[in-house]
């Protein structure tokens, strides 16, 4: 999709930005945070990117010549994404490890001591059975990213087989809340999962419903790929499932889920025992959130506006 923002209106922007330019980062045809870094340059604005991932650090500031766009200064979630940003080539002492702002909202949830509302509600809005096992299934367009090893519709495919091979087992039914992805289209993924197996109900989160957190609070487990909604509900101590088949471990673009109690499956021959370990996870918790589930880092939010003006005492 053509934004139509070219160097020229990315000069004006930067103009009534003032003092400093902060930035994500992306991997598209158009790559406009480079364009963005560059005249930021020109101007003597300095130039600040968060990356929110531990995948494809050089290749999101590497335009179509294969020329480097490094900004000023870069943010990052943790010491091995640090680590992976110095092995693409950028200094080690201009990358500052501040926790993800993402994840700020998410202690605000560590305050419950049950999730058994949130169960509650969930079925009721989409009138799922009180006895069937509830997946969130987090979707992802992986298809359209670029160096993706995964295929969402071959996960998709495994998911919904070792499901129909769990109900056979345990006898009992299981209900999918698929959350689609903010990038695939409601007809898209609708399509995709028509004519799933017999015995599983299929149902889709709209994204005016509550968000992604709560949607996981109020399931029994969540699966999916490598989106960062995994690693949110592992963080909420809530069963989680990452299946990456053929993905190694180099290349994995949440490498703390396993650290949070979150289970990858690399192998689609493993992929029953974890949905089975999954189920066992989620009857023992019985909805209890433990009191010793970790808090993450507070206020990435204001570490990262610290480090951009350190003489602000209003930003903290």
């Amino acid at each position: 999709m053509n934004h139509g923002i070219d160097a020229q209106r990315a000069s004006e922007k930067i103009c009534d930005l003032g003092d400093a330019l902060l930035l994500g980062s992306s991997l598209n045809d158009e790559m406009l945070e480079l364009k963005y870094i560059d005249e930021a340059r020109k101007q003597n604005v300095p130039s600040y990117s968060f990356v929110d991932a531990w995948v494809n650090f050089g290749e999101r500031f590497i335009d179509v010549n294969q020329e480097l766009h490094w900004p000023d200064r870069m943010f990052v979630t943790d010491k091995h994404a640090q680590k992976l940003m110095v092995q693409a080539g950028m200094e080690s002492s201009r990358i500052d490890v501040t926790g993800n702002p993402a994840l700020d909202e998410i202690n605000r949830y560590l305050e419950l001591k049950s999730r058994a509302l949130y169960k509650k509600a969930l079925r009721k809005i989409y009138q799922i059975p009180e006895e069937n096992f509830l997946w969130l299934y987090v979707s992802q367009p992986l298809s359209i990213m670029p160096n993706s090893d995964i295929d969402e519709n071959e996960v998709k495919d495994l998911f919904l087989g070792g499901l129909t091979k769990l109900g056979r087992e345990t006898g009992r039914d299981g209900s999918v809340l698929v959350k689609p992805h903010p990038r695939e289209s409601k007809g898209n993924i609708r399509k995709q999962w028509s004519g799933s197996q017999e015995g599983i109900q299929v149902l889709f989160a709209e994204d005016s419903e509550n968000d992604v957190n709560e949607h996981a609070l109020g399931a029994d487990a969540v699966i999916g790929m490598n989106s960062m909604a995994l690693v949110q509900a592992a963080i909420l101590n809530i069963p989680v499932l990452s299946i990456q088949p053929g993905v190694k471990n180099g290349n994995d673009a949440i490498p703390s889920l396993s650290d949070l109690g979150g289970e990858v499956i690399r192998d689609a021959i493993e992929l029953p025992h974890g949905l089975k370990n999954v189920m066992a996870k989620s009857a023992e918790l019985n909805s209890e959130v433990p009191s010793n589930t970790p808090r993450i880092r507070q206020s990435a939010a204001s570490l990262l506006l610290d480090y951009i003006f350190p003489s602000n005492s209003f930003i903290k």
